[in-house]
């Protein structure tokens, strides 16, 4: 339901968490939800947030640069700050700093970077270090989408970070 979508989103974007996930079994509507949430309050004439700055990852669209080796754990990490080189938290330093806006973090279909176990766990560490180290920047925001089973798999993860309670 995209009043639904709409709500949830608005709720969690107004709200102290950095983080949020849409959890629902294959074909139950989360991309198509997501898409339609990405289009009214981020893609259209007349938007919500024209200030934010959006950020959408198609995890399924990574799948096959990571059957070519590429190395999403790394990625992230690189993205974040957690390796050297510029990244986002640097472009809002200094005369970048952002006054208004946030950015938008959207990874649609985690399930489909997640096929294999070790790259699933590194992957999960990767993003609960992006949102503990996040923890003093409101004008970061995450929204997760996958299925049922990888959130379980997420969430027996997530309960190794302490720090991260409560950013959900």
């Amino acid at each position: 339901n995209r009043d639904y979508g709409n709500k949830l989103i608005l709720n969690f974007l107004e709200s102290d968490k950095i983080v949020t996930s849409i959890v629902a079994p294959g074909g139950f509507g989360k991309s198509v939800l997501i898409a339609k949430v990405i289009e009214n309050f981020w893609q259209n004439s007349n938007c919500l947030f024209p200030n934010d700055i959006l950020w959408f990852i198609d995890a399924g669209s990574l799948n096959g640069l990571v059957a070519k080796g590429f190395n999403i754990s790394a990625w992230i990490a690189d993205q974040f700050g957690f390796n050297t080189g510029i990244n986002y938290r640097d472009f809002f330093k200094g005369n970048y700093k952002r006054t208004n806006g946030r950015v938008i973090l959207v990874i649609d279909a985690l399930d489909e970077i997640t096929h294999k176990e070790s790259m699933m766990v590194d992957v999960f560490h990767s993003l609960n270090q992006l949102i503990a180290s996040n923890s003093e920047n409101p004008w970061l925001k995450i929204i997760l989408t996958m299925r049922n089973l990888t959130w379980m798999r997420f969430a027996s993860i997530i309960q190794t970070y302490p720090e991260t309670k409560g950013l959900w």
